[in-house]
């Protein structure tokens, strides 16, 4: 079947793609209220695709795979990894709170905290955690967390969420007029 890690790596890729076209939102010239909903939808993202289910899989599957494979969960790779989610959270909800607001600066300025932030948390998990994942778990680790990772988009996240999110950002990309 391949390597679970496969599914989260290329997850990464469309995180950090949809960090970048935020950034061309934030940085483009149309109006408060047109940014103010497209963040809106970014937040959406952040929450439905990045949290429920990148970090579900990690958390729910991919980290106590690890632990029974001896990787303790109290310190180490694993400990700041889970740390650095739900602080993640904590950052996604500051965001919401400026939009509530219509503060668009203080959203520009969170949004720039969390963006490099992220992006270091997923060089962590590229570089640290799926090498480490890749070289403990066998093929039948990796198989079964595959399975796992299909059943938890189907009942977490929900039927036909990832086309819908795909749309979303076909829908970004013209709106701001940026290349994918």
């Amino acid at each position: 079947m391949g390597k679970a890690t496969d599914d989260l790596r290329h997850e990464h890729e469309v995180i950090l793609s949809v960090l970048d076209i935020a950034d061309d939102i934030m940085n483009s010239a149309k109006s408060e209220e047109i940014k103010l909903k497209y963040c809106n939808e970014v937040l959406y993202f952040l929450s439905t695709f990045t949290d429920k289910c990148h970090h579900g899989k990690e958390d729910a599957y991919l980290f106590p795979t690890l632990v029974l494979k001896g990787v303790p969960d109290n310190d180490g790779v694993i400990a700041i990894l889970m740390h650095e989610h739900v602080l993640g959270r904590t950052m996604v909800q500051n965001m919401r709170e400026d939009i509530e607001k219509k503060d668009l600066v203080s959203l520009q300025e969170h949004f720039g905290e969390y963006s490099i932030f992220v992006r270091r948390h997923l060089h962590k998990e590229n570089n640290v955690l799926f090498p480490l994942s890749d070289k403990l778990l066998k093929q039948e680790d990796q198989d079964e967390l595959i399975e796992d990772y299909e059943i938890h988009e189907e009942s977490i996240v929900g039927h036909g969420i990832h086309d819908q999110i795909i749309k979303m950002i076909d829908t970004w990309l013209i709106e701001f007029e940026i290349k994918a």
